[in-house]
């Protein structure tokens, strides 16, 4: 006879006075774990769970967009007694949830999330056991907040300070640049000094300077840091920069937009592996997993934001130039899902492991006949009455009009085929070169449009029995999916799951290929 399967949560929560506390519930009794446990020695469950948590994980919100997501689910407590109803008035904090069974050290159990949860919710009737309910997140909900947080306090005093004035920059958020960004603005934080900012700093290079899109024709006079920069003297054809503030100070006047093309924040590199691991430790949000940690991309970024930005901004514009995704483990690490056509599955799921199946997103079961990559990104768009005259008929003219350049790939004959029922897609990315927009959007043409063979690729969910290893495989691997009454015999890759889904025992995974 098998051992029972139970699932354990710590729950840490911060009372109204200020003080944290871990809940330690089950979903069924259990003995505390022993007292050599290194991680919960002596550690008592309460059974109060309502069972496994419907949850859900997955790459993408929106495959077809390389739109990012966000896993989600509710866990349930009992409170019939009331014994939990203090949960109302407290801020809750991380959670980890993990399926086992009794005897097993805490480190042996399965680990199923790590997040967070937002405010508990009671459930109070008159006509049934009451609960406390706490919606579940992933730990991409903790980049919902700004990546930089400093604004401009409007305290400049005529040529003194950078930091704008009442009228003109007051509570505006510092810009962050990243990478090689093209054509950018810059703020301009002192209009009597003529200064600029590009990011917080410390920056690389404030790159080339441009005046209504053409050479500036300004020489640098000084590289400077704090009083230095303050104090430079500089002619009316003179810039002084200081690196580590990321300022651009100018000597006299240009005829019109100032631009530059910067090489951004020196921790945070220029590619997207390099930006989106400073991103993550600038947050704070976890550990860098072993994939991440890994990952050696090679085409350069660049991205310029003027104001507010969030962390998950970033982190997908970073990813999607990539095409890939960045989520945490079931352990809260950090990892990388490249996204290929389906090869070199790690598992194989037939027909007699198969409890139900269905279709899971019918639009990406549609072949895709053209893919457009949008990059090199021009952070200041002009029209020619901006644009210096030495400029017009010139393709500078061309590049400084248009916001994006495009890289397009295409496969005439699924147009044909399918008419119009065959779809487009188009990803907005931080890429500055043409060859790695290409790259992508041909690498994305073979994932989206149809199997070597011809066939349209397949959208599907499964529903299976609910175990350690299958909790282990990680969203963007590839399965072997043989279901022969359906003429399935495929590389899959795998976009999520959800426990607990359609029964406590069992998963639902989410399958495309």
């Amino acid at each position: 006879m098998s051992t029972p399967t139970v699932w354990i949560a710590d729950i840490t929560v911060t009372r109204p006075s200020g003080i944290a506390e871990t809940l330690h519930v089950s979903d069924s009794p259990i003995l505390p774990f022993p007292h050599d446990d290194p991680d919960r020695p002596n550690v008592a469950y309460r059974s109060r769970l309502a069972g496994p948590p419907a949850y859900s994980v997955g790459t993408h919100a929106d495959l077809s967009r390389l739109a990012g997501d966000v896993g989600a689910g509710m866990l349930d407590i009992y409170n019939g007694d009331g014994a939990y109803s203090w949960l109302a008035g407290c801020a809750p904090g991380a959670i980890h949830i993990r399926m086992g069974h009794e005897g097993q050290y805490w480190a042996e159990m399965t680990p199923v999330i790590t997040g967070r949860a937002e405010a508990p919710q009671p459930t109070l009737s008159a006509r049934s056991a009451g609960k406390v309910s706490l919606p579940l997140y992933d730990l991409r909900a903790s980049l919902d907040t700004d990546v930089v947080t400093r604004t401009y306090g409007g305290s400049n005093v005529g040529a003194v300070g950078y930091d704008g004035t009442v009228d003109a920059g007051k509570g505006d958020v510092v810009p962050l640049c990243l990478g090689r960004p093209a054509n950018v603005p810059g703020k301009m934080v002192n209009s009597v000094s003529r200064t600029w900012q590009l990011d917080e700093g410390p920056v690389t290079s404030a790159g080339t300077l441009y005046d209504r899109g053409d050479a500036a024709n300004m020489t640098l006079a000084s590289t400077a840091n704090s009083a230095a920069f303050d104090g430079v003297t500089l002619t009316a054809t003179q810039y002084a920069r200081d690196l580590a503030r990321g300022l651009v100070k100018l000597g006299g006047s240009l005829g019109g937009d100032l631009t530059m093309d910067p090489i951004g924040r020196v921790d945070a590199g220029d590619t997207a592996a390099s930006a989106i691991r400073w991103a993550l430790g600038r947050r704070g949000a976890g550990t860098i997993g072993d994939t991440l940690t890994a990952w050696a991309s090679t085409a350069k970024i660049g991205a310029w934001w003027a104001g507010a930005v969030k962390y998950r901004e970033v982190i997908d514009t970073l990813a999607r130039s990539e095409g890939a995704a960045v989520l945490p483990d079931a352990l809260g690490r950090w990892q990388v899902a490249r996204l290929d056509a389906p090869s070199a599955p790690i598992a194989s799921i037939g027909e007699g492991q198969i409890l139900d199946i269905g279709v899971d997103d019918q639009e990406l079961a549609v072949p895709v006949w053209q893919v457009t990559v949008k990059g090199r990104r021009n952070h200041q768009p002009m029209d020619r009455s901006r644009i210096a005259t030495g400029l017009r008929d010139t393709d500078r003219e061309v590049w400084l009009r248009e916001e994006w350049r495009r890289a397009v790939a295409t496969a005439e004959w699924v147009k044909t085929r399918w008419g119009d029922d065959a779809r487009s897609v188009e990803v907005e990315t931080a890429l500055t070169e043409q060859s790695a927009m290409e790259a992508l959007a041909a690498r994305l043409l073979t994932l989206f449009g149809p199997r070597p063979d011809g066939e349209p690729r397949r959208s599907l969910w499964v529903a299976v029995e609910m175990t350690a290893a299958r909790l282990s495989w990680r969203p963007g691997r590839s399965l072997h999916l043989s279901y022969p009454r359906e003429g399935i015999a495929n590389d899959m890759l795998l976009l999520g799951t959800q426990i607990a889904t359609p029964s406590r025992h069992l998963m639902r995974l989410r399958l495309f290929g």
